[in-house]
């Protein structure tokens, strides 16, 4: 019988080490070089908004980080009380894998195409790297990571985190608004080329010196 509950402690613990040794030193230069990087607030009107907002991630950061630790010390499966081990339930946890393994791929290059900008005196529009694939590599991960989880560890408690899903979603739309009124056409331009979640397979190149200019 396959062990999936070892698996799991694997690539959990390889996901969040290859998330934290990937931002660590772009957070660490910005640290270092005093940079006042601002992220605006979450625009909740509604109090269950910012509950969802941060209980989904809240749990999916605190399930991540310190669950297979638990795993690793007890030696057997925490992940869920679910006993399932059929075809159908390896194929689930392996697309789950994939999922969040793509997420932490587009986020881990959004934060190097950021990381390029941190010279500039004035704001610049990122375009390139994970900014090329979508327009939020960041809150991308975190939803394919609401997804992803449930589906590798097969814990139907953990559907909780798809709640999270629309405020980051709202997020980002309230990014954007202040993204077009900081770059004008050009973000407006960018927005018809780059998905904000899913890729639009579209040629940038045509208008990219436009776009960064």
């Amino acid at each position: 019988m396959m062990l999936w509950w070892k698996i799991i402690t694997i690539f959990l613990i390889s996901y969040d080490c290859i998330y934290i040794l990937s931002h660590l030193p772009w957070d660490l230069i910005m640290l270092c070089r005093k940079r006042k990087i601002h992220y605006p607030s979450p625009p909740f009107k509604r109090i269950r908004n910012a509950f969802f907002y941060i209980t989904a991630s809240y749990l999916f950061l605190f399930y991540i980080y310190f669950i297979p630790i638990i795993a690793i010390n007890q030696k057997k499966n925490v992940y869920s009380n679910y006993q399932i081990n059929s075809m159908f339930s390896n194929i689930i946890r392996i697309v789950g894998i994939i999922l969040m393994s793509i997420g932490l791929i587009i986020a881990i290059l959004g934060r190097i195409g950021r990381g390029f900008y941190l010279n500039q005196k004035e704001p610049i529009l990122a375009t390139t790297w994970g900014h090329r694939i979508i327009r939020h590599p960041e809150y991308f991960m975190y939803i394919t990571g609401f997804i992803g989880l449930p589906l590798v560890t097969l814990n139907f408690w953990l559907l909780i985190l798809l709640t999270g899903i629309i405020p980051y979603y709202r997020i980002a739309k309230y990014e954007e608004m202040g993204l077009i009124s900081l770059f004008g056409k050009k973000y407006i331009l960018y927005k018809q080329y780059v998905g904000m979640f899913l890729p639009k397979f579209k040629d940038l190149r045509k208008d990219l010196k436009f776009i960064k200019s």
